[in-house]
């Protein structure tokens, strides 16, 4: 397994100044959120022109981009003018993840609790990456549909696939959250319906009792046999650790732990 770290180092205020340290620590691949314009303003040039050298000059290479979201990001809102909203925002992030060499581009496929409107609002997150998979295709990026919590759209794998076989196109798959799924209660079935059709993944733990993102191991997920049904399946998918590091560790120790917690899950990288 291919592992990503989050473009973060404790102590960095500014993406441009977490790169450098990261690469120091042997991180090859990163992955971080849109919308902190404090961390990163993606609407500035300079600031993009800024990252693509360092990334040029450290070797560290995009695995993919997070899309903002919330409830002013939502695909699936009941609102058309934040669905509309929500497309100019993604399509400007598919944009840049085509200048930085991102492979994807994460999205949520709503947010909220859906209550009695999950129907309507799962039919307004088709629609909505029906409109974005051309932009995806233009840019080079596959849209990875992320999983939630359980109560969200598209917590349930059933949700995920009906949706990605009515769009049918390689610019579209999942990004597998161990931590969304672990909410479940039914870890290990999301992981063997999903992993199939994953094209990236979130590797965070919790105690089941809420969305905590603690680090692999630090939680009630149970890891080896998580890293037996990716082997299982077949899944080639990038894990990205969606955690901080615990306190005192280099990104390059964790990698080591999350290995040896998957039992042999990964291959080089």
């Amino acid at each position: 397994m291919q592992l990503v770290y989050p473009a973060y180092v404790p102590g960095a205020s500014r993406l441009a100044e977490a790169l450098p340290a990261l690469a120091a620590q042997g991180v090859q691949f990163v992955e971080w959120l849109l919308g902190n314009g404090e961390y990163f303003d993606a609407a500035d040039p300079v600031q993009v022109r800024e990252v693509q050298d360092l990334l040029r000059q450290t070797g560290v290479r995009v695995s993919s981009l997070h899309s903002e979201f919330g409830a002013q990001a939502d695909l699936s809102s009941l609102d058309p003018g934040v669905r509309a909203a929500t497309l100019e925002t993604h399509r400007a992030g598919l944009a840049l993840a085509g200048e930085l060499g991102a492979r994807f581009f994460v999205v949520h496929p709503g947010h909220g609790p859906c209550g009695d409107r999950q129907e309507e609002r799962l039919a307004h997150t088709l629609e909505s990456l029906r409109v974005l998979e051309p932009v995806a295709r233009a840019a080079g990026v596959v849209l990875a549909l992320e999983n939630l919590p359980p109560a969200y759209p598209g917590s349930r794998p059933e949700e995920l696939l009906q949706i990605i076989d009515a769009v049918a196109s390689p610019y579209l798959g999942i990004c597998f959250d161990t931590g969304h799924a672990h909410l479940s209660g039914e870890g290990a079935r999301l992981a063997r319906a999903l992993l199939p059709r994953a094209v990236t993944m979130h590797l965070h733990d919790n105690d089941g009792s809420g969305d905590q993102h603690r680090f692999p191991g630090t939680g009630t997920l149970d890891w080896a046999e998580f890293g037996r049904i990716y082997r299982a399946v077949g899944c080639t998918a990038p894990g990205m650790l969606e955690c901080a590091p615990p306190e005192g560790w280099s990104w390059d120790r964790c990698g080591a732990a999350v290995r040896a917690l998957t039992a042999g899950a990964d291959q080089a990288g």
